[in-house]
Formats: structure tokens, C-alpha cells, sequence
């Protein structure tokens, strides 16, 4: 339950994160995801996932968890080897789960979770206690602590991208190094979390992980990676001739739908 409330307290974090990035009015937070006339992979984000697990989790939360795991195993019984559209889980859920109770259905909000922008009112606050002394760390750093001196035994992936994720966004070009010889991050096996820390090395201009962040552009070839590093070079004053330099080598390896993402930021 304590490894599985990070993943549930990151998955709201990167659904917030999304809102601003598909702009105002777009249809690509609604759970209903509108594809008609476009590109099916224009929508495709993590959304449907981590507002579709907060979905799951409310009707949960509302209904018991009782009565919750028995109509999603029912569910799968009755769908097994099939397809289901969203209008097929609604009628599903209204049948088999919630029966005539409007009250409890009102209580769901339903309509803005499917077919409304964001994140609904009604949504749960997930909480992780395993965060609480990953936040205490990152504090610690900013204020002057030495990296040697914080407590990180035994951190897991999502305590790690907690902590790079609340550093400050200018720390110092001492503090960026003293966490690289510390943690050897730019060495980080960890494809999560040397993608994280790639991006503070951008964002800080930190010379001796270029050569990590070359090989990773190379070798790495899932867009959720690729895309932000390379907006991201694209957005300084330096980075552009790195981005353009790295991926006219690296273009021919990728995977055709990386490309025509890639192709409209590396100019």
C-alpha cells in the first residue's frame, strides 16, 4: 500500500502538470478523448491513464471496495476477449454497479469526469507518508545541506523523482555537482530517473552531464523521453545547435511517430 500511494500521488502530480501544456478548451483532458478527423496519436498523453485510475478510484472510494472489486470482476467476465467504448462502461456501471441510484450517481459526476477539461471537484487527494521525509530532504538541500548529509537509504524510483522534481528550479551550479559526485546521477542506470535529472542538467547548463545526455538521446528511443529533453535544448540559448547536431544522428534510429513529433521541435 506504500509503494502503491507514490505511484498514486505521482500519477495526480503529471495529470496537473498535462492542463496547461493542451491549452485552454482542449478536448484532450476529457476522458471521452475526441479523435474524429485527427491523428489518434495527436491524443495520445498519459491522461486517459491517470485520470481514468482517478475515476476508478472515486467509484471505489464511493461505492466500497466490497462492491467495487465485485462488478469489476463481473466486468471483465462479461467482457472478456471484447472491446468496450466509454459509452459501454457507462452503461455497464450504471447496470451492474450503481442500479437506479441517482443520488449516488450525482455523487460520481460522471459527465464532468468524461466529457469536461481537468481535473473534477470531486476528485480524491492521494497522500504518501513515504514522500514526507523525501520533501524534508529536498528542503534540507535547498536551505545549504550537503547531498552526503541527507537520509536516502532505501529510496525507490518515485522517491528519487519526488526529490529531483522539488529542487529548487536555480540552484546553484556548486549544489548541481555536489549531487552528481554524491548520487552519481549522470551515471543513473535508472531510466526515470536520469531522464529527470537530464532536464535539471538542461535547465542549469551542467557541462559534465552533456556526454550522459548524448548517449540518452541515442540510445533511448520512447517519445515521453526524447520529446521534452530536446524541447527542452530548444528552448535555451546554447541548446539548439546540441539538439539539431544530436539528432541529425540520431533521427534514422527512431521509431516513425517519435520523428514526426520530433520534426516540429528540432527545427
Amino acid at each position: 500500500p506504500a509503494r502503491w500511494a507514490l505511484l498514486v500521488v505521482l500519477g495526480r502530480r503529471d495529470l496537473v502538470a498535462h492542463r496547461p501544456g493542451l491549452g485552454a478548451g482542449s478536448k484532450d483532458t476529457h476522458l471521452r478523448l475526441a479523435l474524429d478527423g485527427r491523428n489518434p496519436d495527436d491524443g495520445m498523453t498519459a491522461v486517459a491513464y491517470d485520470k481514468g485510475a482517478a475515476l476508478l478510484r472515486l467509484i471505489e472510494q464511493t461505492v466500497g471496495r466490497a462492491r467495487f472489486d465485485a462488478w469489476l470482476r463481473s466486468w471483465f467476465g462479461r467482457r472478456a476477449f471484447t472491446s468496450a467504448t466509454t459509452d459501454d462502461f457507462v452503461e455497464d456501471l450504471r447496470a451492474n454497479l450503481l442500479g437506479g441510484d441517482t443520488a449516488l450517481q450525482a455523487r460520481l459526476g460522471l459527465p464532468a469526469w468524461l466529457d469536461a477539461p481537468g481535473i473534477p471537484p470531486n476528485a480524491t487527494h492521494p497522500t504518501a507518508a513515504l514522500f514526507d521525509r523525501v520533501d524534508a530532504a529536498a528542503k534540507l538541500f535547498a536551505t545549504g545541506t550537503p547531498a552526503a548529509r541527507l537520509e536516502t537509504r532505501a529510496w525507490v524510483t518515485q522517491q528519487w523523482l519526488r526529490f529531483l522534481g522539488g529542487l529548487p528550479e536555480q540552484a546553484t551550479t556548486a549544489q548541481i555537482a555536489d549531487l552528481d559526485r554524491t548520487f552519481g546521477l549522470s551515471r543513473s542506470g535508472n531510466s526515470e530517473v536520469l531522464f529527470a535529472w537530464l532536464r535539471i542538467a538542461i535547465r542549469h547548463r551542467y557541462e559534465p552531464a552533456m556526454p550522459a545526455l548524448e548517449h540518452f538521446l541515442t540510445a533511448q528511443g520512447r517519445r515521453k523521453f526524447l520529446r521534452p529533453l530536446y524541447d527542452d535544448l530548444m528552448k535555451t540559448s546554447w541548446g539548439p545547435a546540441v539538439a539539431r547536431r544530436v539528432y541529425q544522428r540520431a533521427r534514422p534510429t527512431y521509431h516513425a511517430v517519435s520523428v514526426a513529433t520530433l520534426d516540429t521541435i528540432v527545427k
